[in-house]
């Protein structure tokens, strides 16, 4: 008795192919699993050893606080000892317990403009993705400027420049652009295709230089 098996080739046009999910896991080295089991206790004794044992002569008692709360979580961030959502959400209520920020103006980040508009460019990538609107738009992108690299990097200039006189966060427009040249790259030659090259790394770094150039 034979058995069939299909194998499945890796398509990289499949935007679906690149989720979170797929990637593998990485089992925990001796130091991330210490870190994961007493993560915890060591930021409580952290926060205390900076908040009120070891004392910076720059900084007053509140200020001294903050730089606790903000080690704090920047140790939580790094040892992943909790998800990073609930870290957030420890350092607001070590805000107000604390007695650093009232209530009112600590949970107000979480209402900030600017917040909102990322979590929707999130969603709206998300949606370009789910209709294949994205593939559509990349394709024609390339079948009209696509003749060669500089053409591609021209276009993606101008996107650039459309995108920062209406969208003022630099993690939306990445979060926008993101598919689009995942797509485009993924056609030029990224990995996992027949023609592996360089040009993919360099469209990526060449968005973040226009990133950075269309906040000036």
């Amino acid at each position: 008795m034979t058995t069939n098996t299909v194998q499945t080739k890796f398509d990289p046009l499949d935007l679906n192919s690149y989720s979170l999910n797929r990637l593998p896991k990485k089992k925990l080295t001796k130091t991330g699993a210490f870190f994961r089991t007493w993560g915890l206790p060591i930021a409580a004794i952290l926060f205390v050893l900076l908040a009120y044992v070891f004392q910076i002569p720059i900084l007053n008692a509140k200020q001294q606080v903050m730089f606790a709360l903000f080690a704090t979580a920047l140790f939580l961030w790094i040892s992943e000892a909790l998800p990073n959502y609930v870290t957030s959400m420890l350092l607001i209520c070590g805000l107000v317990l604390t007695g650093i920020l009232k209530a009112k103006p600590a949970m107000a980040t979480l209402g900030d403009p600017v917040i909102w508009l990322n979590v929707s460019a999130f969603v709206l990538a998300s949606a370009l993705v789910k209709t294949q609107l994205v593939k559509r738009v990349a394709l024609w992108l390339i079948l009209r400027f696509g003749r060669n690299a500089s053409a591609i990097f021209l276009t993606f200039l101008g996107i650039n420049v459309l995108l920062a006189a209406f969208v003022n966060a630099t993690a939306a427009k990445a979060a926008l652009m993101m598919p689009l040249f995942m797509v485009i790259s993924a056609v030029y030659g990224a990995p996992g295709t027949d023609s592996t090259n360089n040009f993919s790394r360099n469209l990526v770094l060449y968005n973040l230089v226009m990133r950075a150039a269309t906040r000036l």
